[in-house]
């Protein structure tokens, strides 16, 4: 049915006029508003929470039904996001208590109006919530959206129980302890118990190592914090000592296992005293008892008949072979890696060829001296605070790695020969040089030294060091100083008056002639003579330099002591001329293939031609000529003679100078030892003798030789 209601409508611009409108509703408009299409909200309603008594920090299950409203917005599906409101202890005002979630326990009812049931949410109560009161639940949601602050939906109220206080853990004793012992570990009151180590009993008995804690329960059944954690550490024992090696050891002392050796006593029977002494060096053979000790726990008590390896006693004289000056009745060797020289009434002398070892350990008060044919091999170390006296024996360095020393481990810093069987270097420390008084040689062919620029091969009256033979694959790295003892101005066999001297330069390098024979002096010996002063800096050693150059004794160039028109005290042969002729500088490079005519008087203090001659050494340094780094070739013009000075710090066999183009088998050299030159020398003459040999005289002989017609190579 239709109804028309008429309407009268006055137009905007006040004219009067009236007109009907019919307007017609439908019958519809009434049910739009009648109570039944009214729309339908969705609802949460908790239903069940899992306990009526609860703990703060328990968890608890919460289970909800969801109904949907009249409109698609307003279902509930998988999607949708719930949160839990908690009451205050009063139960009436609610706040959110969780973070949203989704809810997926059941399939979700999907008609308008339609309820799920059954969801469910498991929900940690806050440990730190007032106890002893009553709370409710509610589910708020989202999407659809339901709003649960006001307690909507809330559960019946439940009560939450206080929790116990965290407890304490006290020990019966120490909680460290070796294993095998044990500690009672006891909770403080509570109604029930549970220990780290799952235990439910008030006390348990710790044995193993470990941090313990417990936590009790109440008469409500509420589960305490964990209690502050108590540690116990078990320490193991150390592992029984044993003595191998058939009942000898290394050294002056030993340890075992992780722990401490501890010397027990000397009884003869299986027992020992109950507390060990302090660790002790034993240093004597005899049955002893040991036990190690490790944190506090002794091990497992062992006896042995002991003998030490490579400790010297010196107990029958001062023989390093005599086998009863050590301790284990055998000579040292590399059965240990150390042999110890303690102070003793003999102290141990090599005399002869001995073991080898690798470690040498000298002690404060303890000696060992090498003499003689005396010859150690060491593969190691040398460790010295005592006195290692070396300067007449010979140490060989056979390591089978690169091996160290320095001159301050021997007396007075001297060595007399050295052997290198291995890559050995010297200590480059300031004031710490290593004389050598005797040869350094190689014992094998690929073997080298590295002299830390700090070796100087020793002369004297009695022996000038050398280098001896080298291979090709043997190397000298390193500048070495080179001595040369001129034996001037003292009666006796060795000596003689002022002379010619003809010296050569075995090591290249870019020291100057100052710096090498005039010791560095920066004034004229002539004007300040005295030891140690700017024109003598090193008594005994340089000799006085003239020149006839221009302002020869101008300093420091070109730098000689002094003027003089006859003629140069230092002069190169100049194979052109036939002719000698000064060098122009001391400036210069000392080091010069040809060598040099010197005019020695004695050392710098001596600075008169006729004047009392005295000894001195002309010393130089640089890199030695060697087969890895070989000397130039010198080249003699034909019809000539030509001035070869020796290249290497040793004698050398004249047989072995190659020769090639007909250089003559015959050489020249100056003796200073005869006089037929005023005095001051001449030469002899090395005649091949043509024997199948190819053995050399020497003529006229006698001063540095012996006479003619004696082989002399």
């Amino acid at each position: 049915m239709k109804n028309i209601y008429p309407i009268n409508m006055r137009a905007v611009n006040s004219r009067s006029r009236s007109f009907r409108m019919a307007i017609i509703f439908s019958v519809l408009l009434l049910f739009i508003f009648s109570p039944k299409s009214i729309a339908q909200l969705p609802i949460i309603y908790v239903t069940n929470v899992s306990t009526a008594s609860s703990c703060a920090g328990s968890s608890i299950t919460i289970t909800f039904n969801v109904k949907n409203g009249n409109f698609s917005l307003n279902k509930f599906t998988n999607s949708t996001l719930y949160r839990v409101y908690l009451s205050d202890s009063t139960g009436t005002s609610f706040s959110a208590a969780s973070g949203f979630f989704n809810n997926t326990s059941v399939p979700y009812a999907t008609s308008n109006g339609a309820t799920t049931y059954g969801l469910t949410q498991t929900y940690f109560l806050p440990s730190g919530i007032p106890s002893g009161a009553s709370y409710k639940i509610a589910i708020g949601s989202q999407s659809p959206l339901f709003n649960a602050i006001g307690g909507a939906g809330a559960s019946e109220v439940f009560l939450v129980n206080a929790l116990p206080p965290a407890p304490t853990i006290s020990a019966s004793g120490d909680t460290t302890f070796c294993t095998g012992g044990s500690v009672t570990l006891t909770s403080s009151g509570g109604t029930s118990y549970l220990w780290s180590t799952g235990a439910t009993t008030q006390n348990i008995t710790a044995t193993n190592s470990g941090s313990y804690t417990v936590r009790v329960t109440n008469d409500s059944g509420c589960l305490s914090g964990p209690a502050a954690p108590i540690v116990v550490t078990a320490n193991p024992f150390p592992a029984p000592v044993t003595v191998t090696g058939g009942g000898s050891i290394c050294g002056s002392s030993s340890n075992g296992g992780s722990g401490t050796i501890y010397y027990q006593g000397t009884v003869s029977n299986d027992t020992s005293t109950a507390t060990p002494s302090t660790s002790q060096v034993v240093n004597s053979p005899g049955t002893y008892y040991f036990r190690a000790e490790s944190n506090g726990c002794w091990g497992v008590q062992g006896d042995a008949v002991v003998s030490f390896n490579n400790v010297w006693t010196g107990a029958t004289n001062s023989d390093w072979n005599t086998r009863s000056n050590w301790s284990n009745g055998q000579v040292a060797s590399t059965l240990c890696q150390d042999v110890y020289i303690p102070p003793a009434a003999n102290q141990p002398i090599i005399s002869s060829a001995v073991p080898s070892i690798i470690n040498l350990h000298i002690s404060v008060g303890a000696s060992v001296t090498i003499t003689g044919a005396g010859t150690l091999p060491i593969g190691g170390s040398i460790f010295n605070s005592g006195i290692f006296n070396v300067g007449n024996g010979t140490l060989i360095f056979n390591g089978t790695s690169p091996q160290n020393i320095d001159g301050n481990l021997f007396s007075n810093r001297n060595l007399k020969n050295l052997i290198i069987d291995n890559n050995l270097n010297i200590s480059g420390s300031p004031n710490d040089t290593l004389n050598i008084l005797g040869t350094i040689s190689f014992g094998n062919t690929y073997s080298g030294l590295n002299s830390g620029n700090n070796i100087t091969l020793k002369s004297s009256d009695t022996a000038t060091a050398n280098i001896g033979v080298l291979a090709p694959g043997n190397t000298i790295t390193g500048n070495v100083t080179v001595e040369r003892y001129i034996a001037t101005g003292t009666s006796g066999v060795s000596y003689h008056a002022k002379s010619w001297q003809y010296i050569a330069i075995p090591a290249s390098g870019s020291q100057t002639i100052k710096a090498a024979w005039q010791e560095g002096a920066t004034v004229s010996n002539i004007s300040s003579p005295a030891p140690g002063s700017p024109g003598n800096p090193n008594a005994g050693y340089g000799t006085m330099l003239t020149s006839d150059v221009a302002n020869a004794a101008s300093q420091p160039t070109p730098g000689f002591d002094g003027y003089t028109s006859t003629g140069p005290s230092i002069k190169i042969y100049n194979s052109a001329t036939g002719n000698y002729i000064s060098p122009s500088s001391t400036s210069n490079p000392i080091y010069n293939p040809k060598g040099y005519l010197i005019f020695v008087r004695g050392d710098r203090s001596v600075t008169s031609a006729f004047g009392p001659a005295t000894p001195t050494i002309l010393r130089t340094s640089g890199t030695l000529f060697s087969p890895a780094n070989p000397p130039p070739t010198t080249s003699v013009a034909s019809g000539t003679f030509e001035s070869i000075g020796n290249p290497y710090a040793s004698a050398i066999d004249v047989r072995n100078v190659a020769k090639t183009g007909g250089v003559n088998e015959f050489f020249y050299i100056w003796d200073p030892r005869l006089g037929s030159d005023n005095g001051y020398g001449t030469i002899q003459e090395f005649l091949s003798s043509g024997d199948a040999n190819n053995d050399y005289w020497v003529f006229p002989g006698s001063g540095s030789y012996p006479p003619f017609p004696t082989v002399y190579n």
